[in-house]
């Protein structure tokens, strides 16, 4: 899914969770140091690390979760149903799946970390869909001053390793 694609779907989550009083979260998520990756290894190596870490993060959200590239290297999941808590779990599973995958390219092998933020729906301060995924961006801002990988939002977070 693109960006436009997740900027439409989020905003039928959004209107939803809404008017039923569901849960929803969002989870954004960088690729550590990915100029670095393509510096070093090229473009089509950078092409190739941000496919897999596609099909990674495919491979372990629920049918129902959207998933999306949002930017050059960042990334969008909305989770129906999922509080704050859970969107956490999802974040810091997402990311040591990630940290523990082999990307291999010809013959080098580059490592890939990411750092997430995440939010949860708050119906008084999320007037428009957009300020859920800003909030979820916000909060993963502080790590990407940090070398280790996290996950974070509000005022918790989770050092990762």
């Amino acid at each position: 899914m693109n960006k436009r694609g997740f900027a439409e779907s989020l905003a039928k989550e959004f209107a939803f969770a809404h008017r039923h009083r569901r849960p929803l979260s969002v989870i954004v998520f960088d690729v550590d140091h990915f100029k670095r990756v393509n510096d070093i290894h090229g473009h089509v190596a950078g092409d190739y690390v941000l496919e897999r870490l596609a099909s990674l993060v495919t491979a372990s959200v629920r049918g129902e979760d959207l998933f999306a590239r949002i930017g050059g290297e960042e990334f969008g999941i909305v989770l129906r149903d999922i509080g704050l808590d859970g969107a956490f779990d999802c974040a810091e599973r997402i990311r040591r799946t990630v940290e523990q995958t082999v990307f291999q390219y010809a013959d080098a092998r580059i490592p890939v970390t990411i750092s997430s933020g995440a939010a949860v729906l708050d119906a008084a301060a999320h007037v428009r869909p957009q300020a859920l995924v800003e909030d979820a961006d916000r909060a993963s801002t502080p790590r990407r001053r940090r070398t280790q990988p996290r996950v974070q939002g509000g005022d918790d977070d989770t050092a990762g390793g």
